[in-house]
């Protein structure tokens, strides 16, 4: 059951990248989004390597505080998503269902909030920055949709000074739909906490 949780989730979220985020590239959080904020500080690596080493690290921790059944479903996230957006992308060949950026970030933000919840509710997570999230749910009780809102909150005013107000602000829409929906998607599946082992 925590597989097909997890599987489910991946294809949630691989619709609300591939369908909305992406092609309106509307800005996000993540590893990505935090790589792209951090490289013109950091001269001796590229933003490609940086969130290489970012994943694996955040990996590594998450392996190591959260359980070996965690980096398991996590592993199987980390092949299946990124295979799924190609897939998803190829298939629109450039085409969008909205040119609306904020319309974009909404419900993109939304359905990718679905998917992340139903990977959560499987015992697992997406990769990246949903660990820290994870993490601060763990040790400080903060509910997990709150979590995932602080920390791409963060990135995303960060990557301001980069891209400047107007697409932050637009991303904001982005992260406080999904996070929101990550806090809804656990109340609807009932998941009374996530399951560390």
């Amino acid at each position: 059951k925590d597989i097909l949780f997890v599987l489910l989730g991946n294809v949630i979220l691989s619709i609300g990248v591939g369908f909305f985020i992406v092609p309106n590239s509307v800005l996000s959080a993540g590893v990505a989004g935090l790589a792209v904020s951090l490289s013109p500080f950091i001269k001796f690596i590229s933003a490609t390597n940086l969130i290489t080493l970012l994943t694996v690290l955040l990996f590594v921790i998450g392996a190591l505080v959260l359980g070996k059944h965690f980096a398991i479903k996590t592993l199987i996230s980390s092949f299946v998503y990124p295979l799924l957006v190609s897939a998803i992308t190829l298939f629109l060949d450039g085409a969008t269902l909205t040119d609306n950026m904020m319309l974009a970030s909404f419900y993109g933000g939304a359905i990718v909030g679905i998917g992340v919840g139903l990977v959560f509710r499987g015992g697992g997570s997406t990769g990246g920055m949903d660990i820290p999230a994870l993490l601060i749910n763990k040790y400080l009780h903060v509910p997990l949709g709150t979590a995932v809102i602080l920390i791409d909150s963060s990135i995303v005013l960060t990557s301001m000074l980069l891209h400047g107000i107007e697409p932050a602000l637009i991303g904001l829409i982005s992260v406080w739909s999904s996070g929101f929906m990550v806090n809804k998607t656990s109340c609807l599946f009932f998941i009374k906490k996530f399951r560390y082992s």
